[in-house]
């Protein structure tokens, strides 16, 4: 599809896509992290199209700029922004919009699938809750981004919504596994950890 495709009318043609390219990785993992439960693969999937939602997020401008546009263009023009001044890098009020809409349609698939971690065998739990923690954690970044940048708007014309580089530091993901081990061990001493995803 990235060969041939160079956009996305709805979003549901866009979903076709984030199955392909990340659900389905996500339905084979979870054999690998075991599971019981078949609702469970239903989870898996939507778990693939959020992340895959961030990254098309994060990676907005590069892929703008090489000539593809992965936001649905019905999205774009709900808020009367182009693919035009999408690759141009254009920042105004419509582009802050377009953008939360996305990161809260994002965020949605995130909360949805959150179920699926204690659904998959308690030792397969803790890599599970990283790799969500550490995606919605670039989300995060991602829409903190937005909201800074529509401060900055009140004051100037001027505004960056990737002003920070839309990823976790070392020191971040140092700290997510070491918190995902002290689940584990928790785990293993007969306690009940905590699995939620904040922030």
């Amino acid at each position: 599809m990235d060969l041939s495709v160079r956009s996305y009318r709805t979003f549901e043609d866009l979903y076709q896509y984030c199955y392909r390219v990340a659900s389905v990785v996500g339905l084979c993992s979870l054999h690998i992290f075991g599971f019981q439960k078949e609702e469970a693969k239903k989870l898996a999937e939507q778990l693939g199209v959020a992340f895959q939602l961030t990254n098309i997020l994060r990676d907005l401008r590069q892929d703008a700029a090489a000539g593809r546009v992965y936001l649905p263009l019905e999205d774009l023009e709900r808020f009367h922004y182009s693919p035009d001044e999408l690759a141009a890098g254009v920042y105004n009020r419509a582009f802050l919009a377009l953008m939360r809409f996305e990161s809260d349609r994002a965020r949605g698939y995130y909360e949805r699938a959150f179920p699926l971690i204690e659904m998959v065998e308690p030792e397969s739990r803790p890599a599970l809750w990283t790799l969500i923690s550490i995606y919605r954690g670039i989300l995060g970044v991602i829409e903190q981004n937005i909201e800074n940048a529509g401060e900055r708007s009140r004051e100037s014309s001027r505004g960056n919504v990737f002003s920070r580089p839309a990823a976790l530091s070392d020191m971040e993901k140092i700290t997510l596994v070491l918190r995902a081990a002290g689940m584990r061990l928790r785990h293993r001493a007969g306690g009940r950890p905590d699995w939620r995803v904040r922030g």
